[in-house]
This record gives C-alpha cells, sequence and structure tokens, in this order.
C-alpha cells in the first residue's frame, strides 16, 4: 500500500495534519512526513525535550 506523504510545515502544523489522518482511520506507520534532515533534528529536539 502506498504511503501517505505530507509536507513538514511547521511543528504544530505537522502534528494537526497527522492527528487529522488518525482521526480518518490512517495508522501512523502509513504517514510519510516529507522534511529535510535540518527540519528532522528540530522535530526531535521538540519531541525529545
Amino acid at each position: 500500500m502506498n504511503k501517505i506523504h505530507i509536507k513538514y510545515v511547521s511543528f504544530k502544523q505537522t502534528l494537526e495534519n497527522v492527528q487529522l489522518l488518525r482521526e480518518k482511520g490512517i495508522s501512523s506507520d502509513m504517514i510519510l512526513v516529507e522534511m529535510t534532515k535540518k527540519e528532522w533534528e528540530a522535530f526531535k529536539f521538540l519531541i525529545l525535550h
């Protein structure tokens, strides 16, 4: 099955987008967030701190 690609916008917006997809019954492992390495580092930092 194809993964659903969502573009990383901001931490808050991306989280909202993922939650909306989950409410529609799409599992987290089917959602692929497209982001740069720098965005990923910032995202991880926000999640872990």
